[in-house]
């Protein structure tokens, strides 16, 4: 069972009390725990408060001249009793406070008899024993909710709303400085937790009983009996009263949740499970301060002859909060769960009373009590933290007032975070409803130009119409026509043309393009009607016609012409003539600009021939970057062949092979390479057996032999000897590892400093190594794990104190080691960084040994500090290192030298989550939740790692989406300068490209769009133009797609998917490009193309334009590496990216992608008129287990069709009968509201 602790350290006092106050100040501070269970004790004394003993503060004299007394605690810390960590417990350890009050004491006084008053004279007055100078009231949950574990009250008095003080002292310039703070177990489990409480409530207009009564009181000895205005008079003034002591007439009770008697008899609804959670979350709370007011000026304003005694509207009541609720991370995971699938029984009871006194039972009657249900269902609404619900009560003549309740439920942080992705993009995407895409809401102004509007459609009609025309006809008419006399034609050019017009007009018309056409255009020539034919554009005179028949009209209503066949006919003939000038005026601008304007700018701006090659240095340079890139982007094998391509360059060009620096710098970049590819290895193999083991030690004695050419070129480069030492390490070559630490360590001090100490470190653990110091601590945090693996303690704990010796000494770290907490958690800080480097690099053992070493250290200083008594809290950046180095480790793949283990998923209890809801129970996700407390830089690699961490779980990737987004959405909102961003790398270039593709596979276009334009501000990279260009072709907006592709392409220009995307693009264009295209399609297939994906998308491609034998060649290109991927002949490492480009076939259809390619060969080969070898494929489909049924349906069907064309009548039945059972079993996976595999 977890426990946890939390603690008061006083610090000094220092108070200036008024000026006129010139005593000695005899006094004691009690700290005391209010509220909450009477579990919570000190351990000082064992009770629930702690006082000190009588202490004199000291007198000075500040330099304002102003009397100062000085105390200090020396420290004083107390601790509570251990606490069992529940959610009951901490419940109540939430709605507890300290309250820390330091007080005055009285100077005794020498006994004396009292003195004897007059008769009736008042006690003589007794001077106080005690008077409490100041006090300070803090709510435990406030610790809670701080994120870093504890409060520093050090500041003035006045700065602090919790504050009391004496009328003596100066708040403005007095201090009573302590920490309160709670352990590290009980930080850790409160960390992603909520604080909830019902802030208050209102209730305009109950009925009368509810309000408070004055019984009118009549003298029947008067002359006169008092008038109506009389007793309203009396009764307003005595109400008055009985509001202001309303606390002896009736008190006014609110209560929430739980299982209330009154609440459960409001009626025969049936509860749900949801409902009984509802009340096991929220416990019954009672509001607090529950008081009645009415309206004064409404009642004096109401006429004489109505009785304001019926009169419920006048009333308010109100209360103000309730304790609060401690809501634990899984129980809010738990309930916006079911909250979201369940919200019309988001509920939980509420119940009203009031209770009269015994003394006014007669006036106000008995006990009345109303109840109702609070609708949650609203908490789910993302980023807020304020809920106001309406709630509709009933009972004692409530439901015939009908008064209007509100209560207000508050979080400290909302259930729900916000969505970012809005933030993106001013509008969404159309989403399909039923197959339909709704259209996009207008944003244009109210005070449209139809005239412009109307040239624009004119203009898109003229492209299209002149597309479509050199598609069908793409040769020059001159050609067609000599060609045509070749073959004994000899009709002329006028000719000719007329002949492609009257077929292209038919072209037209047939394929629909004319009627499509006409649509565009006729809402914007209806448009151009209202504007020059209304009211009023025939008030402005814009018609001739009209403007003449209304000058003949002079002086009258408007003619109504719309009867008038002449005019009519007259309008028609000006509309015509008006739109064919437009017509002509927006062909000569297209002429102009397109043939006029060409021409100018070819003279002005003639092309610029680069003349001047591409440098040594600039093509090693770009080698570097587009392995870089190609690594981003998970393309291992391309990466690897640029890193041997440069290392070739540089063998044969003399220059860079007679550099040493520039040899060690490229060995160094293959051999970072080759380790990062080896910590993903095993993830993107999909498999740990012994092969894939086999795999990745084999990438390390590669970066192995490259670490060590480099450090024979360059031998004083003392990070490129760790990162060598730790690959012998990983490797098992100890000794040799030993050695290169020595050297590491020996390029620092120097040779003559390190004197004695042998290669071996069998004298480390002595007195002579107290001197190797400063050195960079990553390298005795290696040493510390070295030694650590080779079970020799005294060396280890030596290293590690050399490690922290460094750090303070050599000022290598961000944060000085002041902050690094009491007792200095600095080796924990250091361990976790160098573990968080070792992954980075897939060195797996030697990231455990230090995480092991880090939690030990922690460990140690808690219990340190728990032995002296002092407070064990871990700064909140040094947890955060902690836990996300942690996170990272967890996805390691080897917890021994000797054995390959699986991945440890995060603990997850099958539960789906809501969307943007945090869990917490991971250490990446706590590392997201601290992360806040230090910088956005922080905050933003934080929701990086949490992302990559929730990926290679393979189980939630709208998790993944949502951490990137955050981190992009910090760099946004925080205006982080993009030359920062480029420099620290906070969203690594690999993020940006797995959000880009998550993101394209979700259809958020719009979004990829906006965030990919944002990433080509920080990095340069041709993945990035690619993604960009992909989108934008997705978006059908080609010109932008191909700018971007060319973007693309002009950075590496023998990237295959680049090209064939160009090639897509060209097809889109239109027949005109189809050369283009076939270009483009021999340079991708000549760089290898190996993504089945994009290929089946070629294919399809060229499908669509017709190209049968090129798509069958595709297509059968796709099947072969399909096959080849599945029989395991190509290694899924090699090839596999974070994620492809467009979505795979298994997601699209829910099918074997496998059978899907066979579907659409067969459909190539159909069209192709190879009907017998169609039915193959098609047969193929329908026996492939993989398949699902509607693919299966789809292949029987055509099947059907082409064994009618071939006359097999004796198949066909066969086939039908199949047809009968798919279409039947879809039928009922349909009806049962599940699609199921056949």
């Amino acid at each position: 069972m977890e426990e946890g602790y939390f603690g008061v350290e006083l610090g000094d006092v220092a108070l200036i009390l008024s000026p006129d106050f010139d005593k000695e100040v005899k006094a004691k501070l009690s700290v005391s725990l209010l509220g909450g269970l009477d579990v919570f004790r000190f351990t000082k004394n064992n009770e629930s408060s702690f006082a000190t003993e009588e202490f004199v503060m000291h007198k000075q004299i500040n330099e304002e001249g102003l009397k100062t007394y000085l105390y200090g605690f020396g420290g004083l810390y107390l601790r509570s009793n251990f606490i069992e960590l529940n959610a009951e417990v901490l419940n109540a350890l939430a709605n507890t406070i300290i309250s820390v009050k330091l007080i005055m004491l009285a100077e005794p006084q020498a006994a004396a008899p009292p003195a004897k008053g007059g008769k009736g004279a008042p006690p003589a007055p007794v001077a106080p024993a005690e008077e409490t100078l100041v006090e300070q009231q803090i709510p435990l949950h406030s610790i809670f909710t701080s994120g870093s574990g504890q409060m520093n009250f050090s500041g003035f008095l006045s700065e602090y709303s919790t504050v009391t003080a004496h009328a003596l002292v100066n708040q403005d310039s007095s201090v009573l400085s302590f920490t309160a703070s709670i352990d590290n177990d009980l930080s850790g489990f409160v960390l992603g937790s909520r604080i909830l409480s019902w802030q208050s409530a209102v209730l305009h207009g109950p009925p009368h009983t509810w309000a408070l009564h004055y019984a009118d009181v009549l003298d029947p000895k008067a002359k006169v009996q008092p008038t109506a205005a009389d007793l309203r008079t009396k009764y307003i003034d005595n109400i008055d009263k009985l509001i202001d002591s309303q606390g002896k007439v009736a008190s006014y009770k609110l209560s929430v949740g739980g299982n209330d008697e009154n609440a459960s008899s409001m009626g025969e609804e049936e509860t749900t499970g949801l409902m009984d959670y509802m009340k096991k979350v929220f416990p019954l709370l009672e509001l607090s301060n529950g008081r009645i007011s009415w309206d004064k000026e409404t009642a004096l304003a109401v006429p004489v002859e109505e009785d304001i005694r019926q009169r419920g509207d006048l009333w308010r009541l109100e209360w103000a909060a309730s304790p609060v609720v401690f809501l634990h991370r899984s129980e809010v995971r738990k309930l916006t769960k079911l909250i979201a699938e369940d919200p019309t029984h988001a509920f939980v009871p509420l119940t009203v009373r009031k209770v009269p006194t015994p003394e006014s039972v007669a006036a106000e009657g008995g006990e009345v009590f109303a109840t109702g249900l609070v609708d949650l269902s609203g908490i789910l609404a993302a980023g807020e933290v304020t809920f106001p619900v309406r709630v509709s009560v009933q009972g004692d003549l409530m439901d015939v007032a009908n008064p209007e309740c509100v209560i207000t439920l508050q979080t400290n942080e909302p259930l729900v975070s916000k969505a970012s992705l809005v933030n993106f993009a001013a509008t969404k995407s159309p989403v399909p409803v039923d197959g339909v895409v709704a259209p996009p809401v207008s944003t244009a102004p109210t005070n449209r130009d139809a005239l412009e509007e109307l040239r624009d459609e004119i203009s898109l009609t003229l492209e299209r119409i002149a597309q479509e025309y050199v598609s069908l006809y793409p040769t020059l008419l001159r050609d067609t026509v000599e060609s045509n006399h070749q073959n004994g034609d000899k009709r002329d050019e006028a000719m000719v043309l007329e002949e492609q017009k009257l077929n292209f007009m038919k072209y037209l018309v047939n394929n629909g393009l004319f009627h499509d056409l006409q649509e565009r255009l006729r809402p914007k020539v209806q448009l151009l009607i209202r504007e020059r034919y209304g009211p009023k554009g025939r008030a402005l005179g814009k018609s001739p016609v009209l403007r003449h028949v209304d000058t003949q009209h002079h002086g009258q209503e408007p003619v109504d012409v719309s009867h008038d066949e002449p005019t009519i006919q007259a309008i028609l003939s000006e509309l015509y003539t008006f739109i064919m000038k437009e017509c002509n005026v927006v062909l000569n601008a297209i002429f102009a600009s397109t043939v006029i304007q060409k021409d100018k700018e070819d003279i002005e701006n003639p092309a610029k021939v680069l003349e001047e090659p591409e440098s040594y240095r600039q093509l090693y340079d770009r080698l570097w970057r587009e392995a870089e890139d190609a690594l981003a982007d998970g393309q291992y094998q391309r990466a690897e062949v640029i890193h041997m391509e440069r290392l070739q360059y540089i063998d044969h060009h003399v220059k860079l092979q007679t550099n040493p620096q520039i040899l060690h710098d490229a060995y160094v970049a293959y051999a970072q390479f080759l380790l990062r590819y080896a910590s993903q290895f095993v993830y993107l193999s999909g498999v740990r057996n012994e092969s894939t083991v086999e795999g990745y030690q084999m990438l390390l004695k590669k970066a192995r032999e490259s670490l060590s050419i480099a450090t024979q070129h360059v031998t004083n480069n003392w990070e490129t000897a760790v990162l060598y030492a730790s690959v012998l390490l990983e490797l098992d070559q100890r000794e040799l590892a030993g050695e290169v630490l020595h050297h590491a360590i020996e390029i620092q001090r120097g040779a003559d400093a390190i004197t004695g100490l042998d290669v071996a470190f069998h004298e480390f653990s002595g007195y002579e190594s107290d001197n190797l110091i400063p050195v960079h601590p990553r390298v005795y945090a290696v040493l510390a794990a070295y030694f650590s693996m080779l079970e020799r303690p005294l060396e280890t704990r030596k290293a590690l104190l050399l490690a922290s010796r460094s750090y303070a000494e050599g000022d290598y770290g961000e944060t000085p080691v002041t902050a690094h907490g009491t007792p200095r958690r600095t080796i924990v800080l250091i361990m976790a960084e160098t573990a968080q480097y070792l992954v980075k690099y897939g060195q797996f053992q030697l990231a455990h040994a230090c995480v092991r070493l880090a939690n030990d250290c922690e460990r140690a200083g808690t219990e340190k500090a728990q032995a002296r008594n002092k407070p064990a809290v871990t700064p909140p950046y040094i947890k955060y290192m902690l836990k996300r180095a942690e996170a990272e480790v967890t996805w390691d793949f080897f917890d021994s030298p000797a054995a390959a283990l699986g991945m440890n998923h995060p603990r997850d209890d099958g539960a789906v989550l809501a969307p943007g809801v945090i869990d917490g129970t991971d250490p990446a996700t706590q590392a997201s939740l601290l992360a806040p407390q230090y910088s956005p830089e922080t905050h933003m690699e934080a929701k990086v790692s949490e992302a990559f961490t929730w990926y290679r779980t393979r189980v939630n990737h709208d998790r993944v989406v949502d951490a990137l987004v955050m981190a992009v959405q910090i760099a946004m909102d925080q205006s982080i300068p993009i030359e920062d961003m480029r420099r620290g790398e906070f969203i690594p270039l690999r993020a940006f490209l797995l959000l880009g593709k998550l993101l394209l596979q979700t259809g958020e276009w719009a979004q990829t769009v906006k965030i990919l334009l944002y990433a080509a501000q920080i990095y340069t990279s041709a993945s990035i133009s690619l993604l960009l260009g992909i989108a934008y072709l997705r978006m059908e907006k080609l010109e932008d797609a191909e700018q971007a592709l060319l973007q693309a392409n002009l950075l590496d220009n023998r990237h295959p998917d680049i090209w064939a995307y160009l090639c897509i693009l060209c097809i889109q264009c239109g027949g005109h490009r189809l050369a283009e295209a076939d270009a483009c399609l021999f340079q991708t297939l000549r760089l290898q193309q190996a993504d089945p994906n994009i290929l089946r998308e070629l294919a399809t491609s060229f499908m669509a334009v017709d190209k049968l034998q090129t798509a069958e060649d595709l297509i059968r290109r796709t099947i072969v590496l399909e096959t080849a991927a599945m029989a395991g002949t190509v290694n899924p490492a090699a090839t596999a990216s974070f994620s492809s480009t467009s979505p795979s076939r298994s997601a699209k259809s829910g099918g074997g992608a496998g059978s899907y390619n066979r579907k659409l060969l067969a459909d190539i080969l159909a069209g192709q008129n190879m009907a017998a070898k169609a039915i193959e494929e098609y047969q193929a489909v329908l026996q492939d287990e993989d398949s699902d049924a509607a693919l299966k349906l789809h292949a029987a069907q055509k099947c059907s069709e082409l064994l009618h064309t071939l006359g097999r009548q004796e198949e066909i039945a066969a086939i039908n009968q199949i047809i009968t059972q798919l279409s039947n079993a879809i039928a009922n996976a349909s009806a049962n509201g599940s699609v199921s595999s056949q």
